[in-house]
């Protein structure tokens, strides 16, 4: 219990900060070690879940911490367990091109798993609606 209340303080602490910061746009240039300090200190503090992976990214694109929004990026690549369209949406929304590419390798090998099963199914006559006699001699000839 003790532990879900420092995420939740820990987390509206982020919510603060992201208001006094676009309170002191104007010394933007100051803060940006900052930006990235913190961040780090809620990465270290709070990890990084499924459950919170969108926050995280929202912080990350606001303060403009490209550290962190790799270390979002990485999380979802290698240990999410969010669906590949799920991570799609994400990557495609906050623009994480690393991601993209993962999703798009996992897209295409499901598909290539998915035609070399019809392909298993056809020939063991197991598909549905096709009998293995019932192979015309074009079918067989291809064979």
């Amino acid at each position: 219990m003790n532990c879900l209340a420092t995420e939740q303080e820990l987390l509206k602490l982020a919510m603060k900060y992201e208001i006094a910061f676009q309170n002191e746009l104007e010394s933007r240039r100051g803060l940006r070690e900052t930006d990235d300090q913190f961040l780090d200190h809620i990465n270290r503090v709070i990890p990084i879940t499924d459950v919170n992976v969108i926050e995280f990214l929202h912080l990350a694109t606001r303060f403009l911490t490209p550290i962190s929004r790799r270390r979002v990026e990485r999380f979802l690549i290698a240990d999410s367990k969010k669906s590949t369209i799920d991570k799609w949406k994400i990557a495609k929304e906050y623009k994480l091109e690393n991601l993209k590419v993962k999703c798009h390798e996992e897209a295409q090998m499901a598909e290539d798993q998915n035609a070399a099963l019809l392909v298993r199914l056809k020939e063991t006559g197991q598909f549905p609606g096709v009998e293995r006699k019932g192979i015309s001699e074009k079918d067989q000839r291809i064979k």
